[in-house]
């Protein structure tokens, strides 16, 4: 039989009290303890995984949808996809291929107010290539 030792705190006091903690002095019907298990909550995807669905979910939604995210003030974070993409496809030289300078922020104001650019590549053209 297994028992555990566990802190019980005493209701409108900060007083905690050591119990033990088994099957003989639980309270109630083993019923009261049921509980049901989302079988999909815990599943970890592998990286490789998560790299498809991240590609899937750009694919299908966020570039479709630039415009209107862009009316909104939204952009994508391109060296921080492209962190995620070395990082998940297991290529962390890519940190090293594709550089980013630091820009001012007059020129960042800049870049944000032009009319995006039209693009006619899908990722997995990008991916392949």
């Amino acid at each position: 039989m297994r028992q555990r030792v566990v802190q019980k705190n005493v209701p409108g006091t900060d007083i905690g009290v050591t119990v033990k903690w088994s099957e003989e002095t639980r309270d109630g019907d083993f019923l009261d303890y049921n509980f049901d298990i989302d079988v999909y909550s815990m599943q970890d995807d592998s990286p490789s995984t998560k790299l498809q669905k991240i590609g899937m979910a750009l694919e299908r939604y966020v570039i479709p949808m630039m415009p209107f995210i862009q009316q909104q003030g939204g952009q994508i974070d391109v060296q921080e996809l492209l962190s995620i993409v070395g990082q998940l496809g297991n290529v962390p030289e890519l940190s090293n291929i594709v550089r980013f300078a630091e820009m001012d922020e007059l020129r960042r104001r800049e870049i944000r107010t032009r009319r995006p650019l039209e693009c006619r590549t899908t990722l997995p053209e990008l991916m392949s290539g």
